[in-house]
């Protein structure tokens, strides 16, 4: 594969070459050319949540719906921009324009890029600081969830990254990041510029997005978990699904009964994750490994990694397969879209969202025994036959 940094601004600027027009119509407003701009923006972000709090949908609906409003902007908005609006208004200045915004969401796409490798290299180099700074967020987030309506706070949340770009044209974040920096400073005792180097995220070098951690060492202080867990996943005995049923039956009992909010309900869950993520590899280290890791295990170890890495590649493949079929034949690609979403939909309001979930989940923890024991390829035999016999062709085609 190519590098995705030597080429990003190109491939952005053909990907958003449909809505350029709107884009740079947009742009004044996005970064307040006029004082009573963001309070235009934040009135239609606010006019927005009004409509999804009365309508009272469930999240699993809204999202859907979101998506269908999304997905008939996509297929509609390009054909208007490149028939009727592009040329009526489209000026040879635009292109300029054009340009330096693609250049913006580009630079902010690096920067979002760039805090998650920092926080990935703060993990792997200093893990005394990551681990708690990333506990009391969480627990943070846990108790302000089950304080504040979590509407009310995803929409402070968008109305901040809609008026993002005039904050940051106007100059108010850097003001703010001075601020930081300034009681940065005083707590830690250093420099202003020491503080920046100390918490700025760095952007990776070519060569290291070029060469990413391989995923057998990234999963490496989990590997004797790993290995004694796999004949469990894969249904070794056939108790052993049910377990697995009745392991995640009791997790979303729990969760229901406790009948915390989404946001608390994430939040302790990246808890438990966190406080693993900690604990496991230092038990799995000084106490499972000296007592139960083989030298057979090492090639099982590998076998596991190999279908993790397939499992990932296959969804990598799929959502490819979605892009190339969005580009080059789109007439098929909106519809199946815009059916699946109405679908989807219309389930998210008819069955509980939980339950749906659970399902969700449920059927992944699974996925593993039904693949290995050829319940998948049974499966897609059987789909394909159904396909065969509604478009009159053979299975093989």
């Amino acid at each position: 594969m190519s590098n995705p940094t030597s080429t990003p601004p190109k491939s952005l600027e053909t990907c958003l070459q449909g809505w350029r027009c709107i884009l740079v119509q947009a742009y004044p407003v996005f970064t307040w050319d006029k004082p009573y701009y963001p309070y235009i923006l934040s009135a239609i972000v606010a006019i927005v949540f009004l409509i999804i709090w009365l309508s009272n949908a469930t999240i699993l609906t809204t999202f859907s719906i979101i998506g269908l409003i999304i997905t008939v902007a996509d297929y509609v908005i390009p054909m208007i921009s490149t028939h009727y609006l592009e040329p009526r208004f489209w000026k040879d200045s635009d292109e300029e324009q054009y340009k330096k915004i693609v250049s913006q969401i580009s630079q902010g796409s690096q920067t979002i890029s760039s805090f998650f490798n920092y926080l990935k290299d703060l993990k792997s180099s200093n893990s005394k600081i990551f681990f708690p700074i990333l506990f009391v967020s969480l627990s943070l987030s846990a108790w302000i969830g089950n304080l504040v309506n979590n509407l009310f706070l995803t929409f402070l949340m968008i109305n901040s990254i809609v008026l993002l770009p005039g904050l940051r044209h106007h100059g108010y974040i850097e003001k703010a990041h001075e601020q930081t920096r300034g009681v940065l400073s005083k707590v830690f005792g250093q420099k202003k510029k020491d503080v920046n180097s100390s918490f700025t995220p760095k952007r990776m070098s070519d060569t290291e997005l070029a060469q990413p951690e391989s995923l057998e060492t990234c999963l490496s202080n989990w590997r004797c978990v790993l290995v004694q867990a796999y004949p469990v996943i894969t249904w070794d005995k056939p108790f052993y699904p049910y377990i697995l049923s009745a392991l995640v039956a009791l997790i979303f009992l729990v969760i229901w009964l406790s009948n915390a909010t989404i946001m608390t309900t994430f939040s302790i869950i990246g808890l438990i994750l966190t406080i693993a993520d900690y604990v496991v590899p230092i038990i799995s280290t000084h106490y499972l490994e000296p007592r139960f890791w083989q030298d057979s295990d090492e090639e099982k170890y590998k076998k596991i990694v190999s279908q993790i890495s397939q499992g990932s590649q296959t969804i990598s493949s799929f959502f490819t397969y979605l892009k190339d079929l969005k580009s080059s034949n789109s007439k098929i690609f909106f519809p199946i879209l815009f059916v699946s979403l109405c679908l989807s939909a219309w389930i998210g309001n008819l069955v509980n969202n939980l339950f749906l979930t659970f399902l969700m989940v449920n059927f992944i923890v699974l996925l593993p025994g039904l693949r290995l024991h050829g319940y998948i390829d049974r499966a897609h035999e059987q789909i394909q036959g159904i396909f065969a016999k509604i478009f009159g062709q053979k299975k093989k085609d």
